[in-house]
C-alpha cells in the first residue's frame, strides 16, 4: 500500500522477514521500481544478501547511532564484522536479544563428527546443542542457518517432531539438534535461535553462534564450493549418453 501511493520518500523495515514468496518478490519489484523512478528508497534489513542487490549506499547503526556511512559492500563488511565480534561474548552475557526473558540460550556448541575430528565438513556429521538458563515447561528451540551474507538457508524447529525425536520432561534444559549428513558447501555460516514458551517468545538471539564448513564428500562426489555457486549439496547421479557417429568415407 506504501509503495503504490507514491511517496518522495519509502521507509521499509524488514518487509522480506513477512509474507510468502510471491508477496517478498513483488515487495522487492516495486521497490526497484520506485527506486529508478527517482524516489528515494531506504530499506531497513538483516538480509545482506538483499542489501547488496538493492542498494548502493549503505548505513550501519548501532545503538542508535551511525558507525558508518558509504558504499554498500564496505557498511555490509563492518556489519558482519560487528556481528563476529558480538559472537565471541558469551550467549548469556549477550544483551542484544529479544523476548520475555522466563527462560533464555545460556550456551551454544556446534561440533561435527569424531571421525572428522570434530571439525564441520560438507557430508559429514554435524550437532548442535542449546544449553538454557532456565527451565520452563513446553518450551521449544528453533534456529536458522544463515550464509555469510544473511541470507537463510535452512530453518529447524523443535516443535516439527518426528518419529525419531526423542523429548524427556516437560521443561527442558537442553536442546541437541544431530544432523547425520550436513549439506552444506564450504564456507562461513551463523546461526539465528529462538526459545518460545507458553505461547511467547522467550529469547531470540541473531548470531549467536558462527561456524566454518570444511571440503567434504557427498554420497562420495568431493564438494569443495569452489564454484561460489548456492550454500547447498545435493545428492545426485549424472548419466551420459552418446550415439556412435557414422564414419564419413
Amino acid at each position: 500500500m506504501a509503495a503504490h501511493v507514491e511517496p518522495d520518500i519509502l521507509l521499509v523495515d524488514e518487509v522480506l522477514a513477512v509474507g510468502d514468496v510471491a508477496f517478498q518478490k513483488k515487495c522487492l519489484g516495486r521497490m526497484g521500481e520506485a527506486a529508478t523512478e527517482g524516489r528515494t528508497v531506504i530499506f531497513v534489513s538483516h538480509n545482506m544478501a538483499v542489501m547488496k542487490a538493492l542498494c548502493k549506499r549503505g548505513i550501519v547503526l548501532e545503538s542508535g547511532q551511525i558507525t558508518y556511512d558509504g558504499g554498500i559492500d564496505e557498511a555490509i563488511s563492518r556489519y558482519l564484522g560487528d556481528l563476529e565480534q558480538m559472537v565471541t561474548i558469551p550467549a548469556h552475557a549477550r544483551t542484544d536479544r529479544e523476548g520475555w526473558d522466563m527462560t533464555a540460550l545460556g550456551e551454544v556448541r556446534i561440533r561435527g563428527g569424531q571421525r572428522d575430528g570434530g571439525i564441520l565438513v560438507t557430508g559429514g556429521p554435524a550437532t548442535f546443542e542449546f544449553e538454557l538458563e532456565a527451565q520452563l515447561p513446553s518450551t521449544s528451540c528453533s534456529f536458522t542457518i544463515l550464509d555469510d551474507l544473511g541470507h537463510p538457508v535452512a530453518d529447524f524447529n523443535s516443535e516439527n517432531a518426528a518419529p525419531g525425536d526423542v523429548f524427556e520432561g516437560d521443561a527442558p534444559s537442553q536442546f541437541i539438534c544431530e544432523i547425520p549428513e550436513l549439506s552444506l558447501v564450504p564456507g562461513r555460516y551463523r546461526i539465528d535461535v529462538e526459545l518460545h514458551a507458553q505461547g511467547e517468545l522467550q529469547d531470540r538471539l541473531k548470531g549467536a553462534a558462527i561456524f566454518d564448513v570444511e571440503q567434504g564428500v557427498m554420497a562420495g562426489r568431493p564438494v569443495s564450493g569452489e564454484s561460489g555457486r548456492g550454500n547447498v549439496a545435493i545428492r545426485h547421479r549424472w548419466t551420459r549418453t552418446a550415439e556412435e557417429l557414422n564414419d564419413v568415407a
